[in-house]
């Protein structure tokens, strides 16, 4: 998001205030992150994630001239997003589902802002492979099931080769 707009005011996972002079900026934050379980050995987790990313302007000139800089950068928002939509392999997907436009006067000066709400889906695994890295390596394990018709309980074995 940084490359999205020159001045660097973009606050990642946080609301920070957006005065009129660090205009333009970007505030990006989860919303809700809803997670399933869909595996349960190793345990893994499917995260759905509602990421808003709202973006703040100004303008001296009329509403049409903020608009167009306001649809400018959702626009550069978006073509960042999705130029990668997995991110590099971190994500499973990712989807804009609602996109809002507001504008106000402050005088003689136009603010507005666009939120865009993003659905991002990707998968946890625990432990993770770096706790199982510290465990000695098992390499075989042979295992038998001996049942004779004259003996009542039937025979497990295990036998570890190491």
């Amino acid at each position: 998001m940084t490359r999205v707009i020159n001045n660097g005011n973009v606050a990642p996972n946080r609301v920070r205030p957006s005065w009129t002079e660090n205009l333009p900026a970007i505030n990006v934050r989860v919303e809700d992150d809803e997670v399933a379980v869909t595996n349960e050995s190793p345990k893994e987790f499917t995260h759905r994630l509602d990421v808003a990313i709202e973006i703040f302007e100004k303008s001296n000139a009329d509403e049409a001239d903020l608009s167009d800089k306001l649809d400018d950068i959702a626009e550069r928002v978006e073509e960042s997003l999705f130029a990668d939509e997995y991110l590099g392999g971190l994500v499973n997907s990712i989807d804009l589902t609602s996109f809002g436009l507001d504008i106000k006067e402050n005088g003689s000066q136009l603010q507005g802002g666009v939120r865009q709400v993003y659905r991002v889906e990707y998968k946890e695994t625990r432990p993770k492979d770096r706790f199982n890295q510290d465990l000695d390596d098992l390499n075989t394990v042979h295992a038998t099931y001996e049942q004779d018709d004259n003996v009542e309980e039937p025979t497990d074995t295990i036998s570890f080769n190491t």
